[in-house]
């Protein structure tokens, strides 16, 4: 029995890329030409579908995760709080100030502005932490 279930995400995986292959079947042969942009919607949707049973699979195989293993539990919530720690700096960081291009043309608020900001600070975070692990690996694999 334990068998059969573990199969089910491969079926359903296989079901997902014969449902893209046919959307994209319809892309190609459809008549470009039209200003019907029924193909286009359909695509999209079928990516919000895509894009949501993603994150439900996610979050669900993450839970099962954490209750399979409680002690790893600690270790992510450690993770978190430290991103949600990252986020509240990158934001008192983050500047709002725009120009009168951005206000006029963009339509760009202030707080859209810093939380752009944000973003960016954010990847900067995420890259100097990214080279501090490799730096501190180099040298840890040399006093071994």
């Amino acid at each position: 029995m334990n068998d059969k279930l573990s199969k089910i995400p491969q079926y359903l995986l296989y079901l997902l890329l014969g449902v893209s292959v046919v959307i994209g079947v319809v892309y190609l042969f459809s008549n470009l030409d039209d200003n019907n942009n029924s193909i286009f919607d359909t695509i999209l949707i079928y990516g919000y579908i895509l894009i949501a049973v993603t994150a439900v699979v996610a979050i669900l195989g993450s839970v099962g995760n954490l209750i399979s293993n409680p002690k790893g539990a600690m270790t992510t919530l450690i993770g978190i709080a430290g991103l949600i720690v990252l986020v509240i700096i990158a934001y008192a960081l983050a500047g709002d100030s725009l120009t009168a291009k951005q206000v006029t043309e963009y339509k760009l608020t202030a707080g859209d502005s810093k939380w752009v900001g944000t973003g960016i600070i954010l990847t900067y975070f995420a890259l100097g932490i990214a080279i501090l692990s490799i730096v501190v690996t180099n040298i840890m694999r040399i006093f071994k």
